[in-house]
């Protein structure tokens, strides 16, 4: 079984590509909070900027095992 990315937040799809290519699975889900994300299984999520990833939210998911934070300056 592959390791499930949620992408929280739209980014450059390039990144989204080259985890499919990786062998990842790539949950695309811009509106849902991590409260009711129902895929708490995921190994990484991709953000910008969309909700506060605390300690709280991180706890969350189990699996977790990074996070791509997207953004510049």
């Amino acid at each position: 079984m592959s390791a499930s990315v949620w992408f929280a937040d739209t980014v450059h799809p390039l990144l989204l590509h080259g985890l499919q290519e990786a062998g990842f699975s790539c949950i695309e889900d811009y509106q849902s909070t991590p409260q009711v994300f129902p895929y708490k299984q995921v190994e990484g999520i991709v953000i910008r900027s969309r909700f506060i990833l605390s300690a709280d939210v991180i706890s969350m998911f189990p699996a977790l095992r990074w996070i791509a934070r997207i953004g510049a300056g």
